[in-house]
């Protein structure tokens, strides 16, 4: 994945931009095996922004566990993003 690429997709989603999320969140290139890009976006508890994801073809992701067994949804209902981005950050810029 080009990391450009994924930085205009965080960028989406941290700023809550969901016209941009929308044409970014459909590129198969955005999406694949970046399960980490849900799990973050599931933590920032903002509902419209995971239900782009999920209707843009991150739905196969939902039960992804990340390197601490979380699943997406242990993410959003935790809601610790502080833990999460720690965790997710670097793998998400790769």
């Amino acid at each position: 994945m080009n990391a450009h690429d994924n930085t205009s997709l965080l960028q989406a989603i941290q700023s809550g931009d969901t016209t941009t999320l929308r044409n970014l969140a459909f590129d198969q290139q955005q999406k694949s095996n970046n399960s980490d890009l849900l799990h973050y976006t599931a933590g920032l508890r903002n509902p419209e922004i995971v239900e782009i994801l999920l209707k843009n073809g991150w739905k196969d992701m939902v039960s992804v566990f990340d390197e601490v067994g979380f699943t997406p949804l242990h993410w959003s209902a935790r809601g610790d993003t502080d833990l999460l981005w720690k965790h997710s950050y670097p793998r998400i810029q790769t």
